[in-house]
């Protein structure tokens, strides 16, 4: 019994919470292996157009990615989403609305939506049902002091881009 616990305890546990065990989806720790592996073989040089990825603290990509002169989103998994910028005009993407988007697709859930910019952050008004908001374009976050009716969204837009 004792067995039994210690090794299924920790499967149901995420199995609950919907989080992977540590070591069981790395997708950028594992390209970041394969790169190292690859620049190992190389004289400790990676090949033409090989660039490391950028990794969140539990092994996945984070949601901005770089690769030769292009910036782009990514999903936790590394696959690119469509925003695309240059990378020298990439200095204030974030992606974190490109991957909520993609997450809230992913899930299949009805009703709820984001609006992003072209560079994949929050556009500066969001609504949700009948009420609309100016958010800060890098976290989502709602400015506070600025809710109003849809009805009223061409003057909270105006009021939005100028915070």
């Amino acid at each position: 019994m004792r067995t039994f616990l210690l090794t299924c305890l920790p499967l149901l546990a995420a199995a609950a919470t919907r989080r992977p065990l540590l070591g069981a989806n790395q997708p950028c720790w594992d390209k970041t292996k394969e790169l190292d592996a690859l620049a190992a073989n190389n004289g400790g040089v990676l090949p033409p157009g090989g660039e490391r990825p950028t990794c969140d603290r539990l092994g996945r990509f984070s949601p901005k990615q770089c690769s030769g002169s292009q910036c782009y989103c990514v999903d936790p998994q590394g696959e690119q989403l469509e925003y695309t910028q240059n990378r020298w005009e990439a200095d204030i993407m974030q992606c974190r609305c490109a991957r909520e988007e993609h997450e809230i697709a992913e899930a299949g859930q009805l009703g709820s939506s984001v609006k992003c910019d072209v560079q994949g952050n929050y556009h500066h008004t969001q609504c949700r049902g009948s009420s609309c908001y100016c958010v800060h374009p890098a976290t989502g976050e709602a400015r506070e002091g600025t809710e109003a009716h849809v009805g009223e969204f061409s003057a909270l837009e105006e009021k939005c881009s100028s915070l």
